[in-house]
């Protein structure tokens, strides 16, 4: 069956049901200043999130500018970068999270 809805009729008169389905993003977390404005995550690698856009970035260490961070996630939870190009896996959530790229 196929379903041409005008927008000027008012959907209540088909007397048709409409679900609506629409993904909600979760929060935007942004990344600090990275060593030479880049770093580089193999598969396997480890990195840790820390949440403070004033902590010390290195190659393993990744701060992000969402305060909640640690009290959002936990062990098992994935992270999503990049528009969900790259998934972390956290390991660890402690003063910073432990996170695994795979």
């Amino acid at each position: 069956m196929q379903l041409e809805w005008n927008t000027s009729e008012p959907l209540l008169a088909t007397k048709i049901c409409l679900g609506i389905l629409q993904d909600l993003g979760g929060p935007k977390i942004r990344l600090g200043q990275l060593p030479d404005d880049q770093i580089e995550l193999t598969t396997g690698s480890q990195v840790y999130m820390v949440p403070s856009q004033k902590a010390k970035s290195s190659q393993n260490v990744l701060p992000v500018d969402y305060p909640y961070l640690l009290e959002d996630v936990k062990e098992g939870d994935r992270i999503l970068l990049a528009d969900g190009t790259m998934e972390l896996l956290v390991e660890k959530s402690s003063m910073m999270l432990l996170l695994q790229r795979f």
